[in-house]
């Protein structure tokens, strides 16, 4: 059982990120770095230094887990999401960001001597088919000549399930308020993290996702409520759970009353 916990795949910031969705008894998430976080940690180096507009930095070598926010566009107003098309959604501002971020990392890898004669691997992925299919127009490597040292590949987060890349880039897509839907799935929200080894790059809103909860079943380590105090959490746990006592969503609860309210009884209400 030790084993199944040991990850070799992934920088262990990542897996710190992947492991908020997994915790164990302890609060700690029960992924382990296989042969130790040093190790891991000098095996996944991504080695980039990348520089936006007007030589800002962008990102770093000591960066492993990166968040491209799109809430505002360049003239400081708020972003929205494309009309939808049939069902699914896309965001015009998250592809645009994504495609200026792809293209200085390009430039980046111009004067970096490891990325002579080879390409980095780079997984683009999303959650909305539109948006997949929107950024594998612009960014996706589907010619072989769009990028002078980039292999990228486009995706949804489902088809994406059993791969792997150095670089994941993650485009959520929603803005305003988030309802439903993957944001409550948090083995989607697994599944498109847990796809990068070296740098994981999440683009989103953050006005839209700072207020949102991923639910997770069972309790939780009431020393470490303050990380989640900010977030507003509506907690549905019915007396009728035979898995999981009440009693320890209630003590978290209790531990942070101002941020959470529990409805004692939903007996039979599953979806948050």
């Amino acid at each position: 059982k030790e084993t199944l916990c040991e990850q070799y795949r992934m920088h262990p910031h990542i897996m710190h990120a992947v492991n908020h969705f997994y915790p164990d008894k302890h609060g700690k998430g029960i992924l382990r770095a296989g042969g130790g976080e040093q190790e891991l940690h000098k095996k996944k180096q991504h080695g980039l230094s990348v520089r936006g507009a007007s030589e800002r930095p962008l990102l770093g070598s000591e960066h492993r887990v990166l968040w491209l926010d799109s809430t505002r566009d360049e003239s400081g107003q708020s972003v929205t999401e494309g009309a939808k098309r049939g069902t699914s959604r896309w965001n015009p501002f998250e592809v645009d960001l994504i495609e200026d971020f792809l293209r200085h990392v390009d430039e980046s890898l111009v004067t970096n001597p490891t990325a002579k004669n080879t390409k980095l691997d780079v997984g683009v992925i999303s959650f909305y088919l539109a948006q997949t299919n929107e950024l594998r127009d612009r960014v996706g490597s589907k010619d072989g000549n769009r990028w002078q040292h980039l292999d990228v590949q486009v995706n949804t987060v489902d088809q994406f399930q059993g791969r792997e890349c150095s670089v994941i880039i993650v485009s959520l897509v929603r803005t305003g308020e988030v309802g439903g839907e993957f944001v409550k799935d948090y083995r989607r929200i697994n599944v498109a993290f847990s796809r990068a080894k070296n740098l994981l790059v999440i683009v989103g809103s953050r006005s839209a996702f700072e207020a949102a909860a991923v639910p997770i079943c069972g309790g939780g380590d009431i020393r470490r409520v303050s990380v989640i105090k900010k977030l507003p959490i509506w907690v549905f746990h019915g007396n009728a759970d035979k898995n999981v006592p009440v009693e320890c969503s209630r003590r978290m609860v209790e531990a942070q009353p101002v941020s959470m309210l529990i409805i004692r009884s939903m007996l039979h209400r599953r979806r948050m």
